[in-house]
């Protein structure tokens, strides 16, 4: 199922015996204004509490509700259904387009509105960099969103460089293609110096 422009929107796909019986199923990709089942209050409260240190994706939110013998069905799946979201990267660096703060693509996960309680759960996601899409695999339907942290710091106290110690080709967990610098502010510089304290690149 894809609710969207063909190859572009979110799909949804469901083994064979998801469901008990022959099932209709309802999506809305704007169930703030266009709601299947879910009440405006347990939307907006579930809103308005964001998982600790996300940031919800806009256009990823999206409801989902089978119905079986024409009433809406609330259980368990019977195998868990995957749902992939799509997001925008056009430039291809890793951080999603029209969002502020910049968000990397490698943080998105995708999570589920527990209405019960009016909190995000999260689900366990992959990211296709090269689709552009993440996706998390959930044993029922409800509201889904998809939320990422920022990789991008506010001042110098949270910068991280890994791994350390650096060891190319060792096949360890220090092992890695480079050094990654994380949550580094938008502006600034890098100096790297050699063991003697001669200066050897710089990176704006």
């Amino acid at each position: 199922v894809v609710l969207g422009a063909a190859g572009e929107g979110i799909r949804l796909t469901l083994p064979p015996n998801a469901l008990s019986a022959p099932a209709v199923i309802y999506a809305s990709t704007d169930p703030i204004n266009h709601p299947i089942r879910i009440s405006f209050a347990s939307l907006s409260d579930g809103l308005s509490n964001a998982p600790t240190g996300q940031l919800l994706i806009p256009g990823s939110l999206v409801e989902i509700v089978p119905t079986v013998g024409g009433r809406p069905f609330t259980g368990n799946l019977g195998s868990p259904a995957t749902l992939s979201i799509p997001y925008r990267d056009a430039g291809g660096d890793g951080l999603l387009d029209g969002v502020s703060p910049p968000l990397p693509a490698a943080s998105l996960r995708i999570f589920t509105l527990d209405t019960a309680v009016g909190r995000w759960v999260a689900l366990p996601t992959t990211v296709d960099r090269a689709a552009r899409r993440a996706s998390a695999t959930t044993p029922h339907f409800s509201v889904f969103a998809m939320f990422a942290t920022s990789g991008i710091g506010t001042s110098l106290s949270g910068i991280r460089a890994y791994p350390v110690p650096w060891k190319v080709g060792s096949g360890g967990r220090f092992d890695a293609a480079g050094i990654v610098f994380d949550t580094l502010p938008l502006e600034g510089g890098i100096r790297l110096f050699n063991l003697a304290g001669d200066s050897v690149r710089e990176l704006s």
